[in-house]
């Protein structure tokens, strides 16, 4: 994806070019892969934060037996300055109220 100069993103349909809104261009730009949201980690969450009966349950069903491995492992959470901070995907997965952090945020899951 191209912004002209004026910070303008554009998309071609047919023979012309429509001019995308930011949040349009922000969708396409997920869409292609281009930009990710939900592998982020959350400033000023810990990992304290994140339900810890939803994560026993992930633990037996992935099999694994240590949970900052496999949270890492899915990108659920992130090392940063030696301080393991969750994800946006491992609040919205795991937390019990994503919805305080992120009350605009809607999940779209694609099999």
């Amino acid at each position: 994806m191209h912004a002209n100069v004026r910070g303008e993103t554009l998309l071609r349909i047919g023979d012309e070019n429509r001019r995308l809104g930011v949040i349009e261009a922000q969708e396409l730009r997920f869409d292609k892969g281009e930009s990710t949201f939900d592998g982020s980690p959350v400033a000023n969450a810990l990992l304290a934060e994140l339900d810890p009966k939803q994560i026993d349950q992930y633990l037996k069903r992935t099999r694994a037996r240590s949970i900052e491995t496999v949270l890492a492992a899915r990108e659920l959470v992130v090392e940063k300055r030696r301080v393991v901070r969750p994800t946006v995907a491992g609040l919205l997965m795991l937390a019990p109220a994503p919805q305080r952090e992120f009350p605009e945020v809607f999940v779209r899951l694609l099999r």
